[in-house]
């Protein structure tokens, strides 16, 4: 997002350029460049998000069929007595839980960024059309200054400083796309893990009891 930072930070000096009637013609056409450039950025930008979340969303359709298909199998291994195999089965579901739950907040993440990107396309379109009305402002007003000669009054500037003055509004509004803050180390990993891998085994024999209750119920 280098490029649009440049777009924004430089709107300010465009519009005193423009202004000042520092060729107004070459500068305008080189903010529309930069615009241009940036609206392309971006949409590359989008176009990479949007893929990552639909990879994401076929992982996880993956992991709940998955999920699914074990449910008939974990009933049939405690159907045959078989509760070393419905463990394992159970055990399979508990992990895949734990996946979909990572798949649930990733997607989640890239969501907003989707919406952060999508709110930055619209912003520069604005912009763009903005500094065309500035430039075709501007082109008239210099037209009709030269038709009415010396003696015309009042100075195409103000006019065209103003609506540089919107482009940079504009152009402000465009939000920066921000990355997901990276987790602290933890020191008491290995506890951790030993922890979390207890509570998996309880609650795969919490379930597989759960399961065995409700047949002979």
């Amino acid at each position: 997002m280098k490029r649009i930072g440049r777009v924004i930070a430089g709107m300010t000096n465009l519009a005193v350029d423009v202004a000042e009637g520092i060729n107004p013609d070459a500068v305008l056409a080189q903010a529309i460049r930069e615009i241009d450039a940036a609206a392309d950025e971006v949409r590359v930008e989008l176009g990479r998000a949007t893929a990552e979340r639909h990879r994401l969303d076929i992982r996880r359709q993956q992991l709940l069929r998955e999920k699914d298909e074990l449910a008939a199998k974990v009933r049939l291994a405690i159907d045959e007595d078989r509760d070393d195999l419905a463990e394992v089965g159970i055990a399979r579901q508990v992990d895949i839980e734990a996946q979909v739950g990572v798949l649930d907040r990733l997607m989640a993440d890239v969501d907003e960024k989707i919406a952060q990107l999508g709110q930055t396309v619209d912003a520069i379109a604005a912009s763009r059309r903005e500094a065309e009305q500035t430039r075709k402002d501007y082109q008239a007003s210099r037209a009709a200054a030269a038709s009415e000669g010396p003696a015309a009054t009042g100075s195409p500037r103000d006019k065209v400083s103003g609506a540089m003055n919107k482009v940079a509004r504009a152009q402000a509004a465009t939000a920066r796309v921000t990355g997901v803050p990276a987790a602290k180390p933890n020191n008491d990993a290995k506890a951790l893990d030993e922890l979390a891998e207890l509570q998996r085994q309880r609650e795969v024999r919490s379930r597989l009891e759960r399961l065995k209750s409700g047949r002979d119920s």
